[in-house]
């Protein structure tokens, strides 16, 4: 339990750019990436406001590994020795397709988000997390309904599969499997043990993170109000989620030596 002694907050920050075109699904990091030169991820797009708690100095790096509650050991590997999807997904510019790619990754996010709480209900056997997950299922099954009633309005014509940006192409696809698990940001949180919040919590946060991600961009890519207003709604009903998440796990973890 040593390992909780100390958290660092901006560890479960999003470290690096994912660029969801490519069919592996790799990290962009090197100077041959299409989001190398120049990319659309910058400082001002991903700059968090001041009220988000796990906002950092614009470019400011942030340390997957500095945060002991975020480790391997911690987690329990939940992405089968992967690591997790620390990435800000991008969804592509602002064209005409723009919203149709906002609405597929945010659905398919969505259900990411609602398959953990719903292992959480499970597992769980604290009434906070038991009733924070029922109100993530209940509210993301509420907005997947209002986003596929959206695509079917504003997109009819286009494909039923799900969409995706294609950084190296520049153009819209359709998204592939590896894409999909890694919108979902699919997470093993291991079995019902006295860590299983704790493995959650930090699951949960940095999901949460990656939706904040995306809604921002919508904020900034998007013409269309209604949208505009629904990724404000994300940005602040997450935000207080990951501070009360940030507060449960304090209040349980902190300064816990046994």
């Amino acid at each position: 339990m040593k390992l909780f002694n100390q958290f660092t907050r901006t560890g479960l920050g999003l470290t690096a750019a994912l660029t969801l075109g490519l069919a592996g699904c790799n990290v962009a990091e090197d100077a041959d990436s299409p989001m190398a030169d120049g990319g659309p991820m910058t400082e001002e797009s991903q700059e968090m406001s001041p009220e988000d708690p796990m906002a950092t100095e614009p470019g400011q790096g942030m340390d997957h590994g500095q945060d002991p509650a975020m480790s391997g050991e911690a987690m329990g590997d939940p992405m089968d020795g992967q690591g997790m999807h620390m990435a800000a997904m991008y969804l592509g510019p602002a064209d005409d397709e723009f919203e149709l790619r906002f609405l597929d990754a945010m659905i398919i996010h969505h259900e990411g988000a609602i398959d953990m709480a719903e292992e959480a209900l499970e597992k769980s056997e604290r009434e906070e997390v038991r009733q924070l997950s029922q109100e993530i299922i209940e509210s993301q099954e509420d907005e997947i309904a209002q986003m596929e009633q959206w695509r079917d309005e504003w997109h009819a014509d286009a494909p039923e599969e799900r969409q995706m940006y294609d950084a190296q192409m520049s153009q819209t696809v359709e998204m592939d499997e590896t894409t999909k698990s890694a919108m979902q940001m699919d997470m093993e949180l291991g079995g019902a043990d006295e860590d299983f919040d704790l493995r959650y919590i930090n699951a949960m946060i940095a999901h949460h993170e990656g939706a904040l991600d995306m809604a921002r961009q919508a904020m900034e890519n998007s013409d269309e109000p209604e949208l505009q207003a629904f990724a404000q709604t994300v940005i602040e009903t997450q935000t207080a989620e990951i501070q009360e998440m940030l507060a449960l796990r304090d209040s349980w973890y902190m300064g816990a030596d046994g």
